[in-house]
């Protein structure tokens, strides 16, 4: 009898060393960081433009990662903080809630304006003139909270070149910092930690400083003998219309400026490449001050590079200057790669790219062109924001008849397509509409979008305050910028999508997908466990 029982005993502890064995090779098969990339306003349509030119870390991904040449965005109001939720979250803006960067939300009988990040609870480091920021007001996890709850001793770091970037991917305390314009360093939000640790302050004093003084001279890179797949460097429809060539000099495009606004140097650097380079050194930096992927756990890093965005907005998606910062971007990525390669192990992370939105052409060139464009001038937008709150009057902004009486009003415009209530917004009947669907992925009851019209002046929008969507017509416009997105054309919707991981076959697939399904994909390669309610699905099983 005690034979048997020793047998029994000895039989229940080598199935416990066997399943501890298998355990802990699955671990150890288990990535060790996550990496996902957003590059700010990058469309498919340049990928595809300058594909056969890049040899860098975009040629890297084409050739050895898996590619999704049919991404697309699918919710209408394509602006970066929604675009970005969904890349970290995995979920439409209607779940995530941040419809734009700034939406109508109720306030006893009317509707206030409120921007999605400010919080007055809140303060940004180092920056008491500036307003808080926290991410409270996101309502979904992502996959910074996935993997935190898969093991407590993962470890994440958050990086971005554009205002508050970094934070629409981390709604939990750690690591997240952004490039600001105001002090000219890399920031954060009292909402993530009380003090800036001394390989930022290092950062911002030296190898900041670095960059921003090669900013002071930018010069195009790219070879003469293919220059031409770029718009004419000359253009009166780029920039201010007069310093639209290379080479861009801080000290004479920024000269009026520069005797009185001690900040000059901050904003030129903002709307240069060498400002993604810094992030992108910035972030080599924390790799290995924090050991990002070099332990035990599976670990997240996420970084937003925004100069395409900011260039795109200035020059336009087909100028010589977005042009030229795309394949700086593409060298830079490719140093970074190799970077990951050496310090965590090809072999031990993976990695995605993808884009918040894309971007249209400047509506001079698309009339030029023979293509529907316009240029809505500030005249007749505030005129016609003026006859809706006309049209509001005293009655109730939360009426479905005040919605269809400024809906009335607004498709008499020429420059609008359709306009959408809440009726229609809020219906659970399946639509063949496609605008009408990704209207509605862009829709929260009590978080209606501001754009796509709202005054230069003032900043509201009494469309928004009456509770309706409208989508205009294709290639139309306000001026608030050169050229802006925010459409639900397939210019603005577009994306590039990868996927880096030596467990998986490279490859090009044709197939339809969201950038919904980024996180959840990435989740999926990591083996953790993401919520089962997600709008994206894992592509790679």
């Amino acid at each position: 009898m005690i034979k048997k029982i020793l047998s029994a005993f000895l039989i229940f502890v080598l199935l416990l060393i066997i399943k501890n064995c298998n355990s802990h090779n699955y671990n150890e098969n288990k990535p060790k960081l996550v990496v996902l990339i957003a590059v700010d306003g990058l469309g498919m349509d340049m990928m595809n433009r300058y594909k056969l030119i890049f040899h860098g870390g975009f040629l890297r991904l084409q050739t050895k990662g898996v590619c999704y040449d049919s991404a697309f965005i699918d919710h209408g109001i394509t602006v970066s903080h929604a675009g970005h939720v969904t890349l970290s979250t995995g979920n439409h803006p209607s779940k995530h809630g941040i419809v734009d960067a700034a939406y109508y939300e109720p306030k006893g009988n009317t509707r206030i304006l409120a921007d999605a990040v400010q919080d007055t609870l809140e303060g940004i480091l180092g920056e008491n003139n500036s307003p808080g920021v926290s991410p409270r007001k996101i309502l979904s996890t992502g996959l910074k909270e996935w993997l935190k709850n898969a093991d407590p001793n993962s470890k994440s770091m958050c990086l971005g070149t554009g205002y508050v970037s970094s934070l629409l991917y981390a709604s939990t305390p750690g690591n997240v910092y952004w490039y600001s314009r105001n002090s000219g360093k890399y920031v954060t939000s009292s909402f993530y930690t009380n003090e800036y640790p001394k390989w930022v302050k290092k950062f911002n004093t030296d190898s900041l400083t670095l960059y921003k003084n090669l900013s002071k001279k930018w010069e195009c890179s790219i070879p003469g003998s293919i220059r031409y797949m770029a718009h004419n460097d000359s253009s009166e429809y780029e920039a201010d219309g007069i310093y639209t060539t290379f080479p861009h000099y801080y000290e004479t495009e920024m000269a009026e400026k520069i005797p009185y606004d001690k900040n000059a140097i901050n904003t030129w650097f903002a709307w240069t490449p060498f400002a993604d380079a810094s992030t992108l050194s910035l972030a080599k930096a924390g790799i290995q001050e924090l050991l990002l992927g070099q332990g035990e756990s599976t670990d997240f890093l996420s970084i937003v590079l925004s100069q395409i965005d900011n260039i795109c907005h200035y020059y336009g998606p087909n100028s010589l200057e977005a042009m030229d910062a795309l394949l700086r971007l593409d060298a830079e990525l490719k140093m970074f790669f190799e970077f990951l390669d050496k310090t965590v192990g090809e072999e031990n992370y993976v990695l995605a790219l993808s884009s918040d939105h894309g971007f249209p052409e400047i509506p001079e060139y698309r009339i030029k062109e023979g293509k529907d464009g316009k240029r809505i001038n500030d005249a007749e937008l505030d005129k016609l924001l003026s006859e809706v709150e006309s049209t509001i009057g005293d009655s109730s902004v939360f009426s479905i008849n005040t919605e269809v009486r400024v809906a009335k009003l607004l498709k008499k415009q020429n420059f609008i397509a359709d306009v959408y209530t809440s009726k229609e917004l809020l219906s659970k009947n399946v639509t063949n509409d496609d605008f009408l669907r990704l209207y509605k992925n862009s829709y929260r009851k009590n978080r209606i979008p501001r754009l796509p019209l709202f005054s230069l002046s003032t900043f509201e929008s009494s469309i928004g305050k009456a509770g309706v969507m409208l989508r205009l017509k294709e290639g139309a416009m306000i001026s608030l910028d050169v050229v802006i997105h925010g459409s639900p054309y397939d210019y603005d919707r577009h994306v590039p999508m990868y996927f880096l991981s030596t467990d998986v076959d490279a490859g090009i697939y044709n197939q339809k997908v969201s950038t919904t399904d980024v996180a959840p994909t990435l989740a999926k390669l990591a083996g953790i466990k993401f919520p089962s309610d997600l709008d994206g699905k894992a592509l790679i099983k």
